[in-house]
């Protein structure tokens, strides 16, 4: 770690930032230390392959290996982490809609904290609006933040009913995330390992019908959540 990140979380942990993987720290990093954080990935990624003994110089498919990946993490894979939040524009309910409506799927693309490998599947969510109201795309663009970011598949279904029911405003609000996690499939068991979480937010319970319909547009290969048993 060099002296500019080192003193960076530093000042971090002394603000009482919470530096957990799983957390967005935008708000307390200037563009200065965008670019330092970077170059750190870019000279610890280039760290990794000479540590396999991979000679950069000469093997012209990993030259630029160690800068694509710092690009790559700093923008795209951590870009929830270090990227503010999207503004999110909310509109007045006016016609009082209070029936509720069901979003998805929408495409979840993670990473897992425990072994960095990626995290792929589907989020459909519901809502029974409030006074306020979102545009469709917008859920989209909250899930993506809270997902690109190192997660555990149960924590991220929690941030996203969290901060989807502090946009909404919603009387209730569900989420159900199923994925796929290569960190069984490329390693350990290297088998095919699935896994659904959900979380309800206000009105809306685990016991209501409107989770049958959200497993529908999930896929019907997911009957568990749609068992009583499954979800006391």
């Amino acid at each position: 770690m060099n002296d500019y990140i080192k003193n960076l979380k530093n000042k971090l942990i002394k603000q009482g930032v919470n530096l957990n993987a799983n957390e967005n720290i935008a708000e307390h990093l200037n563009a200065e230390d965008k670019v330092e954080i970077e170059r750190s990935i870019e000279h610890h990624a280039q760290g990794m392959l000479d540590a396999l003994l991979i000679d950069t110089d000469t093997d012209e498919n990993t030259k630029d290996t160690a800068k694509r990946i710092a690009k790559m993490y700093a923008h795209e894979v951590m870009k929830g982490r270090l990227s503010a939040k999207p503004e999110i524009a909310s509109f007045p309910n006016e016609k009082s809609l209070d029936h509720p409506y069901i979003v998805g799927p929408i495409s979840v693309r993670s990473i897992c904290a425990h072994h960095f490998v990626p995290v792929v599947g589907t989020c459909v969510i519901a809502v029974l609006p409030g006074q306020e109201v979102i545009g469709l795309s917008k859920f989209n663009r909250l899930v993506e933040w809270v997902m690109a970011r190192p997660q555990m598949q149960e924590d991220a279904t929690i941030q996203i009913a969290k901060i989807l029911q502090a946009e909404t405003k919603a009387k209730g609000l569900a989420v159900v995330v199923k994925a796929d996690h290569l960190c069984c499939q490329w390693r350990g068991v290297k088998d095919q390992s699935s896994m659904m979480t959900w979380d309800f937010q206000g009105t809306i319970k685990p016991d209501d019908t409107i989770r049958r319909e959200m497993v529908l547009m999930l896929g019907d290969d997911c009957p568990d959540l749609m068992d009583e048993d499954t979800i006391k």
